[in-house]
């Protein structure tokens, strides 16, 4: 069953949650992939499951966000120089993925001599990401 949506050029197609299996009927554009509209509608299904990998989904997010922020071209807003290195702001956004996944408990890396970043979760299961410059000076007679 489809129905032209003339002022969108969307059509309402069928998603089916990837966890419980519900079909909904949306307003996507008819370019979209089933695998698309199956994807759209599990984010928005209600079922436990499919609200656990929103939850989730919605960590990473987060979590990737605010590495990006402290350690990426923002980074200046909180005092910071940005991280130069692309793979290494990369890995701690897959450690994010991690933690959040249970695989890992924290992550505590040394990026360079000085720059250190720690990422954990709150007792309220909230992702943190810490950054901390250390510099250290020494005079000798």
């Amino acid at each position: 069953m489809k129905n032209e949506n003339e002022s969108t050029g969307a059509k309402y197609e069928y998603g089916i949650c990837e966890y419980c299996g519900q079909t909904y009927f949306i307003n996507m554009p008819e370019y979209e992939t089933q695998e698309k509209r199956n994807a759209h509608v599990t984010k928005k299904c209600t079922c436990p499951e499919a609200e656990t990998a929103a939850r989730i989904a919605k960590q990473i997010e987060k979590g990737t966000k605010r590495v990006q922020e402290l350690f990426g071209d923002v980074a200046e807003k909180y005092g910071f120089e940005p991280v130069q290195n692309q793979s290494a702001i990369e890995t701690l956004c897959n450690m994010v993925s991690l933690i959040v996944h249970d695989v890992i408990v924290s992550a505590t890396v040394q990026l360079n001599g000085r720059t250190r970043a720690k990422i954990s979760t709150t007792s309220g299961g909230k992702i943190k990401i810490e950054r901390t410059e250390t510099t250290k000076a020494q005079l000798k007679e």
